[in-house]
């Protein structure tokens, strides 16, 4: 266990002891781009906050940012800034991302997902740490440290032309892989336990612990969510269970995906399309489900539509198809 400023990370498997000491490294020499690869909810952007903990930049910002949550016409300006009346709307000038974390550390988390144009300029500023924010007529130079994430092997999106290779080599001065939670063995009860100590002093609830047949349970179990799944699985059997002890019912595990067609139905009112949901399916997951099922429809299937309408690039387009059981 390692506990830096409120950064608390738990595991005893010997690769996962191997990428946090890789880590532990980057930080302490200062390595400026790094590479961290891992499934979602492996804890990537733990392992990007412990580095900067650990680093002489622990002082200065550290600021994460997801392109898959910002749509390809932003990013650009999101991350390097513009100034003021360079497009329509830019009524005042406004200092991106990286200009912000100078001093500090940036977090690209999903950087499969950043458009070309933006990853163009991305390794310009990596090789001079100067960029143009957007109608500049001058470079601006910070020192900022970059940390990219990607739950993708990058590698084959250079096969593919749909990542730069300059840029992935750059960014990879460092490469840390982290395992999946399915091949850390004893850590899912140490986690587990963790968590199980977290929640239960968080809802003021007494004394727990997690039963026989509920470890079972936990390590036979897959965690296709990972660390993330297992904190929400957790979080869910310390407020469910009654008396002091866990058990194998109270650990209620998940399918991965959503296979099955859920009751949704849907109507056009005027230029508005209205989702209807049964209360049972109404979470997350499904309604973003159904926004990409209309999507699709609109567009006929077409799916560079689709994802531009929807705000997000065509590959985390058809990674949601996938991950939904829609086609």
């Amino acid at each position: 266990m390692a506990k830096q400023n409120k950064i608390v990370i738990i595991g005893k498997h010997p690769a996962f002891l191997e990428a946090l000491e890789v880590a532990e490294t980057a930080a302490r020499k200062g390595v400026k781009n790094i590479l961290l690869i891992g499934e979602t909810g492996t804890g990537k952007e733990i392992f990007a906050r412990f580095i900067h903990e650990k680093s002489d930049r622990a002082s200065g910002p550290f600021i994460p940012v997801d392109c898959s949550t910002i749509p390809e016409s932003l990013l650009e300006a999101e991350l390097f800034g513009y100034v003021k009346g360079a497009f329509t709307g830019a009524i005042k000038s406004r200092k991106g991302l990286v200009g912000l974390a100078d001093g500090g550390t940036l977090m690209i988390d999903e950087i499969a997902n950043m458009p070309i144009n933006v990853q163009n300029k991305l390794l310009r500023f990596l090789e001079t740490r100067r960029y143009r924010a957007i109608g500049a007529s001058y470079e601006t130079e910070v020192d900022v440290r970059i940390i990219a994430a990607s739950n993708i092997d990058l590698t084959k999106l250079t096969e593919r032309g749909d990542f730069r290779t300059d840029l992935y080599y750059r960014l990879s001065t460092i490469t840390i892989v982290i395992p999946p939670l399915r091949e850390r063995g004893d850590d899912i009860i140490l986690l587990a336990e963790y968590f199980v100590k977290k929640f239960t002093r968080e809802y003021n609830i007494g004394k727990k612990k997690l039963s026989a047949d509920a470890i079972d349970k936990l390590l036979n179990y897959k965690w296709p969510g990972n660390v993330r799944e297992l904190r929400n699985t957790i979080e869910s059997a310390v407020l469910m269970s009654e008396g002091e002890e866990i058990t194998s019912e109270d650990i209620i595990l998940r399918p991965v995906g959503i296979k099955e067609p859920i009751e949704t139905t849907s109507f056009v009112r005027g230029d508005k399309i209205v989702l209807k949901f049964n209360i049972k399916d109404f979470n997350m997951e499904n309604v973003e489900r159904a926004v990409i099922i209309e999507a699709l429809k609109y567009t006929k299937w077409n799916k560079k539509q689709a994802a531009r309408i929807l705000g997000i690039s065509r590959m985390n387009l058809i990674r949601k198809i996938k991950k939904y059981g829609i086609e």
